[in-house]
């Protein structure tokens, strides 16, 4: 069901020693038995570790099926990172994670303690963009002005709410369904709905006036998120293939509104086989790890961690997306 079983332990709420959560020594400890969480805490403890690193992990006996069995449920722990400021560092980490993954089995197990599901924290914002609607609205007039006669199709969204909607974990796991991957940092908004829904397809030819082009409220910027992003996703394999993120959105919207209030807050980016060195686009290559001309794509915005919160932004408070289609 690839749904989440706890909140995301990120940047913000990580327990560790010392004020910065990056290059951290800490621990997790994946557990479902108060007991056992008890005695591997404890030995951490006495192999040196300090009890302020150390992170639990709740597998709760009543959502989640033990054992290692064919009728036990599978689970994993992901990991993700974003935006380095240091890519070599980076690229060293990725080459050598300095991660090491051990499976405690009690000799002598202590009288059965199952740990509850830990409480969900729900999505918050300090703040609210719907303000920026009429800005958006605005920016997308400059757009189709710019595009004269040209076809210019918009593509039907679904919002961070209706994903949210859909994608909540305790749904999913009740209905046996496919969460995606979801996590409690991140909210989404996602498109076309019909090739989210499985009904549909889009395709991008190599031709130079077929091309997408992305706008809407740069999330970060008007103090929503962390951070957030424009994905082209490569829709049967569910891969992204191309992201275009909030620090690289700052600027892209002054060509079609030089002269607007909120124009730092906006952002637009065009989607194109070739961009030609173009600032504001998007290359998709057709081969790995590209779209190839004959396979669906799809575009996924997500809004990272509401600032002061170590949780998603509110979808409700978020102004969706907008892809226009050109067409020759």
């Amino acid at each position: 069901m690839f749904a989440s079983l706890t909140d995301a332990t990120n940047l913000v709420n990580v327990a560790r020693v010392g004020p910065s959560p990056f290059a951290a020594q800490v621990a997790f400890v994946v557990a479902a038995d108060a007991g056992v969480l008890a005695r591997a805490r404890a030995g951490l403890i006495a192999a040196g570790w300090d009890d302020r690193a150390i992170n639990p992990l709740v597998l709760a006996p009543e959502v989640v099926r033990l054992g290692a069995g064919g009728d036990a449920d599978t689970v994993m722990a992901l990991g993700r990172l974003a935006l380095a400021d240091d890519p070599a560092a980076a690229a060293a980490y990725l080459a050598d994670v300095p991660l090491e993954v051990l499976r405690l089995t009690a000799t002598a197990p202590p009288p059965p303690a199952p740990l509850p599901a830990p409480p969900r924290t729900p999505p918050r914002s300090a703040t609210d963009e719907r303000g920026l609607a009429p800005a958006v609205d605005a920016l997308e007039a400059a757009i189709r002005a710019r595009l004269g006669t040209a076809r210019a199709d918009g593509l039907l969204l679904a919002t961070a709410a209706q994903v949210s909607a859909t994608l909540a974990p305790a749904g999913c796991i009740a209905r046996l369904a496919n969460c995606l991957g979801e996590v409690s940092d991140t909210v989404y908004a996602a498109g076309p709905i019909d090739v989210v829904l499985g009904g549909g397809a889009l395709t991008l030819p190599d031709d130079p006036g077929d091309y997408f082009l992305v706008y809407g409220v740069n999330h970060e910027a008007a103090g929503l998120a962390t951070y957030s992003n424009v994905v082209v996703t490569h829709w049967a394999k569910r891969a992204g293939v191309a992201a275009f993120e909030s620090p690289a959105m700052v600027g892209s919207a002054d060509a079609y509104l030089p002269d607007h209030p909120d124009r730092d807050r906006l952002f637009v980016v065009k989607v194109a086989r070739r961009c030609g060195g173009a600032p504001y686009c998007l290359e998709l290559p057709t081969t790995f790890p590209g779209v190839p001309l004959d396979q669906t794509l799809a575009f996924l915005f997500r809004a990272y961690l509401a600032p002061g919160a170590a949780v998603a932004p509110d979808p409700a408070a978020l102004v969706t997306e907008r892809v226009i289609h050109v067409t020759p």
